[in-house]
């Protein structure tokens, strides 16, 4: 699917590629970090574990952070805040990878 970025009402918007639909992605992104970090709670508390609640909290609070800066960005400003925000969502896949492989946490919290 492609999208078209838009200036409107003073925001920066994504619209799917026919602008049928805007995508909202601030609040899609601050509920994934909520979720993220409601999650972490239900790994366990040992010392080896504390790098993915650490990690992964950074970089899933960073994609809305980074996402929400760009809305007071010029474009080339914006293109590079949404490019952080594909790095840090890549980052986070990785750690929730990981997470599912050791068969950690309980993802029904």
């Amino acid at each position: 699917m492609k999208y078209n970025v838009l200036f409107k009402n003073e925001e920066w918007k994504i619209y799917d590629n026919q602008a049928k639909y805007q995508i909202d992605l601030q609040e899609r992104l601050l509920d994934f970090t909520v979720k993220t970090i409601q999650f972490l709670k239900t790994i366990p508390y040992q010392k080896e574990f504390d790098v993915f609640r650490y990690q992964i909290s950074k970089s899933a609070s960073s994609m809305g952070a980074n996402y929400e800066e760009s809305q007071a960005s010029t474009y080339r400003e914006f293109h590079n805040r949404i490019s952080i925000c594909l790095r840090e969502a890549r980052e986070t896949c990785y750690w929730y990878k990981l997470i599912n492989r050791l068969k950690l946490g309980n993802a029904d919290q």
